[in-house]
């Protein structure tokens, strides 16, 4: 049965819709960009340590680009 216009189609839950989808889109968007923050720290840290045992320079630049990399982390 088709409600009259105006009417709540009572098979939809008040308070439903596109905003609680938007809040936990939101919501996993935000864990997505922390835990891409911590696997970026972690690489950075490691490749720092790398570069500080080895004195390699190539290395130094790859921590560089990591700890770049977790800064823009920032951002998103």
């Amino acid at each position: 049965m088709v409600p009259p216009d105006g009417a709540a189609d009572p098979a939809i839950p008040a308070g439903s819709g596109e905003t609680s989808t938007t809040q936990a889109t939101a919501s996993e968007s935000t864990r997505t960009v922390v835990m891409a923050f911590i696997a970026n720290a972690a690489v950075a840290i490691a490749k720092s340590i790398a570069a500080f045992l080895t004195g390699s320079a190539s290395m130094l630049a790859e921590a560089a680009h990591s700890w770049a990399d977790t800064g823009n982390e920032v951002f998103c």
